[in-house]
């Protein structure tokens, strides 16, 4: 599990206290022990601060992160599991003790998240997640500790670890998942970069018993595992009932009751938050089981949103190419009137019955006409709510339906139409087609039957994600966190909560960098402008904040290690710009401005990745500084949603631009830049190896000049949801 998992100080923290009969736990003096715990364990191997508010390193010091639910403050890193409790941990006869350090928001109370150092000296690290563990909480000595028994929290020993609802993301793609393949292809996607998927399917087992496939338990331990695996990668799933064959479990289970106990099950044993109906053919004609199945649902919800844990529901429709199809409208309009929250709305894109020539352009026509038919049936909502509450779910290369084919270009044009609409999740029939046939136009279970590279839609889908909200390390100000602050001023006048659903317009709270890394990216040179702070003054951040690990909604390192700028549409903008930006802006070492002579060599270098754009990004800049009157800058290099690498060179100081195609790469891929000005009259530029050169007028050589580098947005709207998203591997400066 990544580091960047944990939720720690200035968050509050839910603690779930229970006594299990008469047994509670106490840590007391010489050193004394509780009663022993059955559960299971993981690894995780990244660094960062520790829940406990110490510097950590989880590859190579022995540690462990126990759950939420042991914890017994708002503020973790104040926390009296800090104080000198350790943990014994035993596995098929060998035993440690290992100190707690850090916290895991996502495992239940049975569950131990040990460093890889502590792991891998009780099993191999390839098993990955290890059951029939025992463990108990020791101390070396020291004040008398009480901790409440949180050992029954959920019943879910052997259990997926719970999921968190804050950890979706607001955009995302959750491709299906066959379970009647192997749990090894949720794995092998995995690798290949999936961090959401939807499961399927749930369905009768005979006498309305939840099951994978009809005959598979969903307490499966390779699916478990392969769950479990996925998690500690950042991501999540969804379990999805229902499916074109088998016995959906609406028709299969005589009342609500009955049925709102099965879905139950499959909560609980995968730890989910999110639950998706695939609901056609036969089960979508039967109105008495379509009512039972919503009556089901709303109760669900609501005891889940008693106990804390909210449960999102979802439906994935038939549709046609101008939307629902009459049976599905009716469907959703009785859920509403059951009082059933429907989050989203999942169109299947596919197999509309005769041959649809441009398969991209279909799955947006139906997503239009969805649109409106959701405006219908609830008019309260938005244009923007309508749109999030989409799903679009493309059958991907060769449909079932003669003459239809969803190529790799369609599934970019889908892309970049969910971006720009905000649509919440994009889908694709399966993650086990998503690799080229043997040969072209095969209809296959195994391959898609186009032309493409093995997980080809997986990697153009996963383009629309935005920043999960509960993915970050999260903590109080920078200086705050070694001492206990429990909250500290924001550089924009706000309180750091470390709340961890803050979105794109909230406060620039700042959070610690996880990993310490940051792609090796020098911070000492570079202050951060965002797009939070006061009219006309956005907030900036220094490099001594930077270097301490400064991190936020719209500069922070992710799971992959890229440093990454996140920039809404609306936002706050410089007096002499219109477009929000998260942009670091060249410093001399000790703060000053940089400004350098166009006299000499002058480089900046980049490697990096744009995983969503709106319409146009400027991804680096040479900028004009002091000798002149001018705010304009000498080049700006755009990154467009088409993939086109465009170089803007200014005219003169007063303005004009003219532009250079200069590459193109899709949208989600790495590639690479150097800017710079040699000899004091040329701009060279050099795109994934390919070099070109530009003369620089004479009107400009009175300016200094400085590197700016990040997600300035070429767009302004009033969205939130919506902007540009630039992940950096590297970024190296150099002047001679």
């Amino acid at each position: 599990m990544s580091i960047r998992n944990r939720i720690i100080a200035g968050g509050a923290v839910a603690v779930l206290s229970v006594t299990v009969g008469t047994v509670s736990l106490a840590l007391a003096d010489d050193p004394i022990s509780t009663q022993t715990i059955s559960g299971q364990m993981t690894y995780y191997n990244d660094s960062g601060y520790g829940a406990c508010g110490s510097q950590i390193d989880a590859s190579s010091q022995d540690l462990v992160a126990v759950s939420h639910e042991w914890w017994t403050s708002a503020n973790p890193n104040e926390d009296r599991l800090c104080d000198g409790v350790d943990v014994q941990v035993s596995y098929e006869g060998k035993t440690i003790t290992v100190p707690v350090k850090d916290m895991c928001p996502s495992c239940d109370s049975g569950h131990l998240d040990l460093s890889q150092s502590a792991f891998e000296q009780l099993a191999p690290l390839e098993k990955g997640l290890v059951k029939g563990v025992t463990w108990k909480f020791v101390t070396d000595g020291g004040e008398a500790i009480a901790l409440p028994d949180a050992s029954a929290s959920s019943g879910t020993t052997g259990a997926a670890p719970a999921s968190s609802a804050a950890g979706w993301p607001s955009r995302y793609a959750a491709p299906y998942v066959e379970t009647w393949g192997s749990a090894s292809d949720l794995d092998r996607a995995r690798q290949a970069g999936l961090r959401h998927a939807t499961l399927a399917f749930v369905l009768d087992g005979g006498g309305c018993k939840a099951t994978f496939n009809g005959n598979q338990p969903v307490t499966d331990e390779s699916w478990l595992a392969a769950v479990q695996s996925l998690r500690a990668a950042g991501g999540d799933v969804i379990a999805s009932f229902g499916g074109a064959s088998g016995t959906e479990l609406a028709l299969a289970c005589d009342s609500a009751e009955a049925l709102q106990e099965q879905y139950r099950t499959v909560v609980d044993a995968l730890g989910l938050t999110r639950l998706d109906f695939d609901i056609e053919g036969a089960a979508l004609a039967d109105t008495e089981a379509n009512h039972r199945r919503n009556q089901a649902l709303a109760a669900l919800q609501k005891e889940s949103e008693a106990a804390g844990h909210p449960l999102d529901v979802q439906y994935t429709l038939p549709s046609g190419t101008k939307g629902l199809e009459a049976g599905g409208v009716a469907m959703l309009k009785d859920a509403e009137s059951t009082g059933l929250r429907v989050t989203l709305v999942n169109i299947m894109t596919m197999d509309y019955g005769s041959a649809v020539d441009d398969m991209g352009q279909a799955a947006i026509d139906a997503a239009t006409g969805l649109h409106d038919q959701l405006g219908q049936i609830w008019p309260g909502k938005s244009s923007e709510e309508l749109w999030a509450m989409q799903g679009n779910t493309p059958m991907i290369g060769v449909n079932d339906t003669p003459g239809e084919t969803f190529t790799t270009e369609d599934a970019e044009r889908l892309a970049a139409f969910a971006i720009e609409k905000g649509i919440q999740q994009l889908s694709y029939w399966a993650v086990g087609r998503d690799r080229a046939c043997d040969r072209a136009g095969q209809l296959s279970e195994s391959c898609s039957g186009t032309e493409q590279s093995d997980y080809q839609f997986l990697k153009t889908f996963n383009t629309v994600t935005t920043t999960s909200p509960g993915n970050r390390l999260t903590t109080e100000a920078v200086t705050g966190l070694a001492t206990g602050n429990s909250a500290s001023p924001s550089p924009s006048g706000g309180t750091a909560t470390g709340d961890p659903d803050r979105t794109a317009t909230g406060s620039a709270a700042p959070k610690a960098a996880a990993g310490g890394g940051r792609s090796g990216i020098d911070l000492s040179i570079w202050q951060l402008q965002e797009p939070v702070g006061s009219s006309g003054s956005p907030t900036t951040i220094g490099p001594s904040q930077l270097q301490g690990g400064y991190e936020d909604d719209y500069f922070y390192t992710d799971t992959d290690g890229a440093l990454t700028f996140w920039s809404p549409e609306k936002g706050v903008t410089t007096p002499n710009s219109k477009y929000p930006r998260s942009e670091l802006r060249e410093v001399e070492p000790g703060g000053g401005s940089a400004n350098w002579s166009l006299e000499g060599t002058h480089r900046m270098s980049a490697t990096l990745r744009v995983v969503s754009v709106t319409s146009n990004v400027c991804v680096g800049q040479i900028h004009l500084g002091e000798g002149g009157g001018s705010t304009k800058p000498l080049l700006e290099l755009y990154y467009r949603a088409s993939g086109d690498i465009v170089l803007g060179t200014e005219n003169s100081p007063e303005g004009g631009q003219t532009l250079h195609d200069v590459g193109h790469v899709p949208v989600g891929e790495k590639w690479s830049y150097t800017i710079g000005v040699s000899g004091g009259d040329t701009i060279d530029l050099t795109v994934n190896g390919n070099t070109t050169h530009y003369p620089i007028a004479d009107s400009f050589k009175s300016y200094k000049q400085y590197f700016k580098a990040g997600a300035y947005n070429q767009s302004a709207s009033d969205s939130s949801t919506q902007g540009a998203k630039v992940a950096f591997y590297s970024l190296d400066v150099s002047h001679s």
